[in-house]
Parts: structure tokens; sequence; C-alpha cells
């Protein structure tokens, strides 16, 4: 019996997969227009169907849950690699009209793509029994999203004063160095909690995985205030992590590892 949960995950995760294809992957690129990113795409959508194919006997009995799980990482990693790949040329790459080392910058679609491909993933409640569990591994993927998110965002603030240092006022790195903590340093202090076992930050950080998820939405309206595509090196992260955190955070094996309080319900 395969649990409403991850029929719902699974759910979930092909929209936010599918959704950025029609979004800025980058400053140049629609996510459609990549066809690297759309095979990365029909592979993590496959993906989903090893579950099924599990539970319908499709697939031989050497197939154990963590051998699933294994096989499901695996098709997932393409998904993964582009988005380590966009992250590097968001530093290095040319971006139109900027120059070279200018930066190729970073879309919203990356973001929701990047929440989708993790929820592709990872392991289905059904999976989770005895030494299949794969909370510990889902736990350290969150904290090194969240590690990946404070590292990108101080070697922007870093770029970016050594690049206006002559420039800009004393407010503006203000400004800067605010806009880190509140991206980067917040989202990894409820990250420590996830890493600890505790469920209520378990929940916070999946609260701020749906509050990115929002903003990037709202972003492809909203040109005059946030713009579905921005300079990585120049303007950092920003909400860039945040869906993949709450993804992360929201793994079954997780879940099931911590409980969430007596009396409470999730």
């Amino acid at each position: 019996m395969i649990p409403a949960g991850d029929y719902m995950r699974d759910a979930l995760a092909v929209v936010l997969l599918l959704l950025p294809l029609g979004m800025a992957w980058d400053m140049d690129h629609q996510a459609v227009g990549l066809s690297q990113l759309i095979v990365a795409t029909l592979l993590s959508i496959l993906s989903l169907a090893l579950r099924y194919l599990k539970s319908a006997s499709v697939l031989p009995d050497a197939m154990t849950p963590g051998r699933v799980q294994a096989v499901r990482l695996l098709m997932n990693t393409p998904y993964a690699i582009a988005v380590v790949v966009t992250l590097v040329l968001g530093y290095v790459g040319d971006a139109r009209g900027g120059g070279p080392g200018s930066g190729g910058g970073v879309g919203v679609g990356m973001a929701i793509g990047l929440a989708g491909v993790l929820l592709a993933a990872q392991g289905r409640a059904a999976e989770q029994r005895g030494e299949h569990s794969d909370a510990a591994l889902w736990r350290g993927i969150t904290m090194v999203i969240a590690v990946v998110a404070l590292a990108l965002g101080t070697l922007s603030a870093v770029i970016t004063m050594v690049e206006m240092s002559d420039d800009a006022a004393w407010n503006e790195f203000v400004v800067l160095l605010l806009g880190v903590v509140l991206f980067t340093v917040v989202p990894l202090i409820a990250v420590r909690g996830v890493t600890r076992g505790d469920s209520v930050w378990r929940d916070v950080v999946v609260v701020l995985g749906v509050a990115g998820l929002l903003a990037a939405v709202w972003a492809q309206a909203a040109d005059d205030t946030m713009g579905e595509a921005w300079s990585l090196r120049l303007d950092g992260p920003d909400v860039l992590f945040w869906p993949g955190l709450g993804a992360a955070a929201a793994a079954a094996g997780i879940s099931a590892a911590a409980p969430a309080p007596h009396g409470a319900v999730r």
C-alpha cells in the first residue's frame, strides 16, 4: 500500500519540474531552450515511476527499497549537475551585455526546479523501514544546501564590495550584508535544528521553502521589484535556495525520524 502522502509528493515533484520549463533559467536562457535540461527533467520525472513499478512487481525482487532509492538518486543526478554548472557559470559565465566573466546569473526557474528534483530524488514514506531509512542522507543534503547558500552569499558580498568600493555608499554595503544574513544565515540556523532531529525546526525550514516558492512565482510578474533572473555574482542567491531547502527538509525519512511533538498535529 502506497501512502497518500507519497502520491502528493510525486504530484508536487512533477509540477515543480515542469513549471521551470516556461521560466528563466539564467539571465540569457529560458529553461525550455536548454536541451540538456529537458532531458534531465524527463529523467527525473521517469524516476518517480520506480516506486509504482516495484509495487506492481514489475521490478525484480533484487530491487530492494534501498536499491530503489539508489537508482532514484542516480536518475536525478543529471538535473543536480545542471544546477551546479549554472551556479558556476553564474560567477564566471558571460551574460548578454555584461562582457566576459560578468557571470551568467540565475533565474527563478532554477529555484523551482531545484525543489522539484529534490522531491523527486528523496525516498518515499513506504520505503522508510529500518536500515532503509534515508533520514541521515537528507539531513546531510539539507545542511549542504544551506552551507552552499551561505558560501555563495558571502562570495557575492565580497565581490560586490571589491567591484563597487569606489562608487557605492556605506549604506549600500549595509543592505548587502543584511541580505546575506536574511537569505542565508537565518535558514542555516533553522537547518541546524533539522540536523539535530528537531521537528519544529524542520517545519520552519519547510515554511521557508514555501515562502521561497511564492517569491519565485511572484517574480514572474514583478519585474519592477524582483525580476525573474538576476546576477548571482553581484546580487547573491537571494531566495534561490529556499525552495530547495524546504523540499529537502520535507523528506519522508526526516519526517519519520523526527515525529511531531506530543499533542502537535502536522
